[in-house]
């Protein structure tokens, strides 16, 4: 489990949630935080997943995604997926320094969303699982996965 650094909490504010159509996300105090890129006609499935995440849901993602954090976007497949947000209100902040705060933060999703997708099942296991079930069964015998 991935550690929640101390700026992140200290500037971002659980629950986190996104808007109606699925393009922002939103930190309690009403902060925009994420905003999920054009990469994709459907990203709702993305977004929806990733404020799961962030608000400490268990959630899978498709095996095959890597992401990386590079400036102030988070990508896949060298595709920018999602921005980091809130450049303006960072700016107000005195005591830190935004940029950190908003690298941090960045840092911290990407590292989240890897996690997640470390968290499944690997595809040798879901090939085994899925020969076994095409196997035939004789009555009253048991299938072990």
């Amino acid at each position: 489990m991935i550690k929640t650094p101390d700026l992140v909490t200290k500037h971002y504010t659980l629950p986190f949630r996104t808007d109606q159509d699925g393009v922002f996300i939103w930190d309690f105090m009403n902060y925009a935080c994420l905003q999920c890129t054009g990469y994709s006609y459907n990203h709702m499935p993305l977004i929806n997943r990733l404020v799961k995440i962030l608000n400490g849901e268990p959630v899978e993602l498709p095996e095959n995604l890597k992401f990386t954090f590079e400036d102030g976007d988070i990508l896949t497949n060298r595709q920018s997926v999602i921005i980091i947000r809130g450049w303006g209100r960072l700016q107000q902040i005195k005591e830190d320094d935004p940029a950190t705060v908003q690298d941090t933060f960045g840092q911290y999703v990407t590292d989240l969303l890897n996690e997640s997708v470390k968290a499944q099942i690997p595809v040798e296991a879901l090939q085994v699982i899925s020969e076994k079930i095409d196997e035939p069964v004789e009555e009253h015998e048991l299938v072990t996965l």
